[in-house]
């Protein structure tokens, strides 16, 4: 009978030993995807792999100085104006964040996370977010990109922003203030909308992530929203028009202006072509001749300013327009002349895509996703030759 219980005893201790060796199977659980709030943020971003410092403009984005700031942090209001006696400010990082009250965006007054540096200058004040590169993700993913795009598109735009953001680690474009970037379009809009759970998912999942060539070195990741693959025949902007039906010397001789050195006053147009071409069809030189004399515009960019007269509407393809403000759409342009005799009257444009045509297509991006890429295949579509590599 001893035995028998000692043996009952050596089995049970058995069976005990074994379950803390071996760990019981169950199912695995995929995490879901983070629901995260803006003022939550600063919890998800567990590793601080570096920072960057991010100029804000203006509202509008006129500029880099601001008369005054106005800012709320910690329960509190902070105005700073002329009155104010120091040159620098330094605004300490606070749990919810450093709203900016004197700045407008489409969100209303944006929320920052990290330090705000404010240097004042005699032209206004200059005002720093430094903050951690993942964290600086996550706002500019869904000011670039809807969050409403599919998850593989979103994860490429997370990879293209961080690649271009690393560009500026060692070649700061605001080196007079320590910034490598502003928040504009003239590098990449932070900050603008509101950030989102699908684009706080897609910088997580591509966490570190940048776009090389074979050699290792970074790839030019510029993109922009509409070109004129097959993936984008159906969007709005793979074809439209714009029709300038008087052309203005003045407002021509303006445009000119803002792009040529110096311009002499004219009275007729003569001839408005491009004469030169780059990747993918993309105008690279117009010909302005006037009865004063021939301008060169070189560039897509300048070229779309020129040929902007602030006045008409681009005519999409599904019939719906758009106020060209400052530029045309797109570089992707063929143009016609109206005449009499020898002077032109007016003008037609007949283009494709919007925006500087360079690098990725957002909607073309969104459609790849759409029929099933991932975010790698839709990388390596549009930038020749790459691979995707870890910045840490």
């Amino acid at each position: 009978m001893k035995k028998f219980f000692y043996l009952i005893i050596f089995w049970l201790a058995a069976f005990m030993l074994l379950l803390l060796i071996v760990p019981i199977a169950k199912e695995e659980v995929p995490e879901e995807p983070s629901v995260i709030k803006y003022l939550d943020l600063i919890d998800m971003i567990k590793q601080n792999e570096g920072s960057v410092r991010v100029i804000l403009q203006t509202t509008d984005y006129e500029g880099i100085y601001h008369e005054k700031v106005e800012l709320f942090y910690d329960n509190q209001d902070i105005i700073l104006d002329e009155n104010c006696t120091e040159s620098n400010y330094h605004i300490a990082p606070v749990e919810r964040g450093i709203t900016v009250k004197s700045i407008q965006r489409t969100q209303g007054n944006p929320t920052y996370l990290g330090v705000l540096d404010i240097y004042k200058t005699e032209q206004g004040f200059v005002i720093v977010n430094e903050v951690s590169l993942e964290e600086y993700l996550c706002s500019v993913v869904p000011s670039e990109m809807p969050s409403s795009y599919p998850t593989e598109a979103l994860k490429a735009q997370a990879i293209c922003a961080r690649t271009y953001s690393s560009r500026f680690f060692d070649n700061m474009g605001y080196p007079e203030y320590g910034a490598h970037m502003d928040d504009s379009v003239m590098y990449q809009v932070y900050n603008n909308i509101e950030t989102s759970p699908e684009a706080i998912a897609a910088v997580e999942a591509t966490s570190g992530q940048i776009l090389c060539d074979l050699e290792g070195n970074l790839v030019d990741t510029f993109y922009y929203s509409t070109g004129h693959s097959d993936f984008e025949k159906e969007e709005p902007w793979y074809a439209w028009k714009y029709t300038v039906d008087v052309v203005d010397p003045g407002i021509l001789q303006a445009q000119l202006a803002k792009v040529v050195d110096y311009v002499e006053v004219f009275a007729e147009v003569k001839r408005i072509e491009v004469v030169e071409r780059g990747a993918g069809n993309v105008a690279q030189e117009l010909l302005v001749e006037t009865d004063t004399g021939e301008y060169h515009v070189f560039g897509e960019y300048n070229i779309r300013t020129v040929l902007c007269n602030s006045k008409a509407d681009a005519v999409k393809q599904d019939g719906s327009t758009y106020f060209c403000k400052n530029l045309i759409p797109s570089g992707f342009i063929e143009i016609r002349c109206i005449k009499e005799g020898d002077v032109i009257t007016g003008y037609e444009i007949e283009g494709n895509g919007f925006g500087h045509g360079n690098g990725m297509s957002q909607n073309g991006a969104k459609n790849m996703a759409a029929k099933g890429l991932a975010a790698q295949e839709i990388l390596q579509f549009y930038y020749q030759d790459c691979q995707v590599d870890y910045l840490y």
